[in-house]
């Protein structure tokens, strides 16, 4: 007997734009801007080990860094904030030192306009600052 496909024609399956995707974007404006000076990364990290062994079934989350590298002060990299996200991608947290709570985004555009706050904040602003005299 032949098989055949039940999964149906997958080419129709919609895609989103995920906060993963919207990171290495901001990260690369971040390299460009510099000119290199600063490298923007994008690392996803596996917290998940200890949650399965208690819960198999619990969701998996996703947790991204969004990391700062200077190629010219030996690599050095500062990790700016992290990210945790289910299947579902919202909503996403925002998890940042400096502030006790994580900053909630429901959805996408929630997502980027908080980015884009957190970016522009004095905060970021001062340690981009301080890592680009560095390298002067």
């Amino acid at each position: 007997m032949a098989s055949k496909n039940l999964w149906g024609n997958l080419a129709e399956l919609q895609t989103v734009r995920t906060p993963r995707t919207i990171l290495l974007e901001q990260a690369q404006y971040l390299s460009e801007e510099t000119q290199g000076k600063l490298i923007g990364s994008v690392v996803e990290i596996n917290h998940d080990l200890s949650r399965a062994l208690v819960n198999p079934l619990a969701e998996k989350m996703f947790y991204i860094e969004f990391r700062i590298k200077v190629p010219a002060l030996n690599n050095y990299t500062y990790t700016l904030f992290s990210v945790e996200h289910g299947i579902n991608l919202y909503p996403a947290n925002i998890c940042v030192e400096v502030h006790p709570e994580p900053i909630v985004c429901n959805n996408e555009e929630a997502f980027e306009e908080k980015l884009q706050h957190f970016f522009q904040s004095k905060y970021v602003r001062d340690i981009l600052g301080k890592l680009i005299s560095q390298v002067q």
